[in-house]
């Protein structure tokens, strides 16, 4: 099964049959951080009365609570054995101490209606949406199975400056757009910004002050006591599931295990237990505190997937002419013309949709081979099957014999490698008792597609996919990037 779908996914998945979906990997719009295209597509009537699009509530809590309700939704088409995984971030409270204002969308609705600002004890501080929805989701009857940090490698920067004296300027002149907007909505275009920031006849232009009474007493500095914390770098990505008897298969995401320096002395060795000399060991580097290096050479066939996903961004290259429908990619897009600024379709239009907050494929990928069988489902129940894993033999310590550089690697440390015995598939095998019956691809489901991410990654790797937006913008740029990947597959 392949299919995008447009509409409310809480409508959408009603109309599906129950218990169908293997997975269900998506990551929802973030609490108050950025308007999408088509913003009156996402308005929508909630279960408590409230109408608008998700991630613009007036309260951490009814976005939480909208969220719930929409996972809700996932659990009627989820298997039993089915996985439930979301990426989602955090959002910072903004505005003054006097006043509560959600960071990002400002006070402003998808309607540019005003938001609610009155969220108590939120000003300048971290709201929890993260925790918060785990916690919901849990009281709400879901198995929290697991919580991983996806850290971002190219992380966006953030004015958190902390408190420095600077030299106290003064405006002495202002830019002719004051009050007006961007450059790109008027004759000339965004491309009179392509200048020094110093000449850039947009900006306003300042001096040092003459002196003043902030500044005189301090050698014409004055003191900004701006607030510092970290740069947020990372997103959470957690698991549920319906039950206790859910799929997995970590065989298929083992890491590669470069293995690491472990300080040992002898004494520790043997303490261990490990009887392999009598000395310290010559020719190994020495750590801080002096004492010998040895190096665990771990697990050859690999270890299990850790807790901190390393996943770099990849480009989004896709432009849609807001008026033809037409999907560009970026080489293509690029050759066009320009007329005020901006990019001038076939057509004739120079309104285009882009999205801005994709995830790299990468991510979706990594738990698709995870929670849904390489080799398919039953095509009668959908139960998956299953590897078929020939154990290798273990001494009483738990180390291979048939693995001279793991048995090497526990004498040197005398430190047990992780609790994993290597294996080889042998084969697969269906879960279910309707014998041996051709399988079928499982269900990889994105109730918040965007894009389509989630949906190339399903494609790459030979599962079903079902793709559910409210944006016909977004699901266009989708089924473009889903042909694109289907062709290469061919």
């Amino acid at each position: 099964m392949a299919a995008l779908r447009l509409g409310d996914m809480r409508a959408v998945l009603a109309a599906m049959a129950p218990k169908s979906v293997h997975l269900c990997i998506t990551s929802p719009p973030f609490y108050s951080k950025r308007r999408y295209a088509n913003a009156d597509e996402q308005q929508v009537e909630w279960a408590d009365g409230w109408r608008g699009a998700l991630g613009h509530e007036p309260t951490p809590v009814l976005f939480v609570a909208h969220l719930v309700e929409c996972f809700a939704a996932v659990k009627r088409v989820l298997r039993d054995d089915g996985v439930l995984v979301v990426e989602i971030g955090d959002s910072y409270g903004a505005g003054s101490r006097k006043t509560d204002k959600p960071q990002g969308l400002q006070n402003n609705d998808a309607r540019g209606r005003p938001l609610d600002s009155r969220v108590q004890g939120f000003a300048q501080t971290r709201i929890g949406i993260p925790e918060r929805f785990a916690l919901a989701m849990a009281a709400d009857g879901w198995r929290w199975r697991d919580s991983l940090i996806w850290r971002h490698t190219s992380a966006m920067p953030e004015s958190v400056s902390g408190w420095s004296w600077q030299r106290c300027k003064v405006k002495v002149k202002s830019g002719p757009m004051a009050g007006i907007g961007h450059p790109s909505h008027l004759p000339g275009g965004q491309g009179e910004l392509n200048v020094p920031l110093n000449e850039n006849p947009h900006r306003a232009q300042w001096a040092d002050c003459p002196g003043c009474p902030k500044c005189a007493p301090n050698g014409g500095y004055v003191l900004r006591r701006g607030q510092w914390r970290a740069t947020v770098a990372h997103s959470y990505v957690y698991v549920f599931s319906k039950t206790a008897a859910y799929y997995g298969d970590g065989e298929a995401v083992l890491t590669v295990n470069k293995g690491e320096y472990i300080v040992s002395s002898w004494e520790e060795r043997k303490a261990a237990g490990d009887m392999s000399g009598n000395r310290e060991i010559e020719g190994f580097d020495r750590g801080s505190d002096g004492r010998p290096k040895t190096r665990d050479m771990g697990n050859p066939a690999g270890a299990n997937l850790r807790s901190v996903l390393d996943i770099g961004p990849e480009p989004f290259t896709l432009e849609l002419c807001a008026a033809c429908r037409h999907v560009y990619d970026r080489r293509h897009y690029a050759r066009l013309a320009k007329r005020d600024g901006k990019r001038v379709c076939s057509c004739g239009s120079t309104e285009w949709v882009s999205h801005y907050a994709t995830f790299p494929t990468k991510l979706p990928e990594l738990f698709i081979r995870a929670f849904t069988s390489e080799a398919g489902c039953c095509p009668k129940c959908q139960a998956p099957h299953a590897r078929m894993i020939e154990a290798m033999e273990t001494n009483a310590r738990g180390y291979s014999h048939h693995d001279d550089a793991m048995a090497f690697g526990s004498r040197m440390t005398g430190i047990p490698t992780e609790g994993y015995i290597p294996g080889k598939t042998i084969g697969w095998r269906p879960t279910c008792s309707h014998g041996d019956l051709a399988p079928i691809p499982c269900t990889v489901l994105d109730c918040f597609a965007g894009t389509g991410s989630t949906l190339v990654a399903a494609q790459r790797n030979g599962r079903s996919y079902i793709g559910i937006d409210c944006s016909q913008d977004y699901l266009d740029m989708a089924a473009a990037r889903l042909a694109e990947t289907q062709a290469a597959l061919v």
